[in-house]
């Protein structure tokens, strides 16, 4: 009866042993899971944290780029507009510039042998802006034409004396112009110059116009 009880005793020891371990089996696969997602978690904020890094710092990088390249482009501007008008040293800022040239809007760019100028409207026709006595060319060469084809003489050396008559007019105006718009850029100004000329009585070509009108 002994032998029996003492066996039966061992038996119950054992399964509660294996109980037990189970349970702490069962503990640490739950703790085991808890840190895993902890870790999950850390990874996850620390990697959010270093997304939020990341882009504050291209943030900030593209903010001192476009600094940067707005700074240069000021610089440049300053720089071509005191190599055109030959000022020393006075600074203006882009605003100013910007305020300026929207004065001057819709240009058409053409082409004259070494005048780069900016008309507008230089589709008119010849004969009405002679009939009107005045003659609207658009190029150094269209008024050459006009100033060939629009009197009844023939002009031995026409672009001799247009263009001589051109530049002293340029000469003369030019630095007016200046200094009432001390902002233009280059193309701006001989775009203005070339206008003011095309209603100049000193413009060859309003002298045959006029000269015409009165022969009628």
């Amino acid at each position: 009866m002994g032998k029996k009880f003492g066996d039966g005793n061992q038996k119950a020891i054992e399964a509660r042993a294996k109980k037990a371990a189970a349970k702490d089996e069962v503990e640490k696969q739950k703790e085991k899971k808890r840190q895993d997602e902890a870790w999950r978690d850390d990874s996850k904020d620390l990697a959010a944290k270093e997304k939020r890094k990341q882009e504050k710092e291209d943030k900030a990088k593209r903010q001192l780029e476009n600094k940067a390249a707005k700074k240069a482009m000021e610089e440049e501007e300053n720089q071509e507009l005191q190599a055109a008008y030959g000022a020393k040293a006075t600074k203006v800022t882009r605003a100013q510039i910007e305020a300026q040239r929207n004065a001057y809007k819709k240009p058409t760019k053409i082409l004259a042998p070494g005048l780069e100028f900016l008309a507008e409207n230089p589709n008119k026709k010849k004969a009405e802006s002679l009939a009107s006595g005045h003659v609207d060319a658009s190029s150094l060469d269209e008024a050459l034409d006009q100033l060939s084809t629009g009197s009844g003489e023939v002009d031995r050396n026409p672009e001799k004396r247009m263009k001589a008559a051109f530049e002293a007019f340029c000469e003369r105006e030019t630095p007016l112009m200046k200094k009432d718009n001390p902002f233009l850029r280059r193309s701006q100004l001989k775009e203005q110059l070339w206008k003011k000329w095309q209603k100049s009585p000193e413009n060859p070509l309003n002298q045959a116009a006029a000269a015409k009108q009165q022969k009628k």
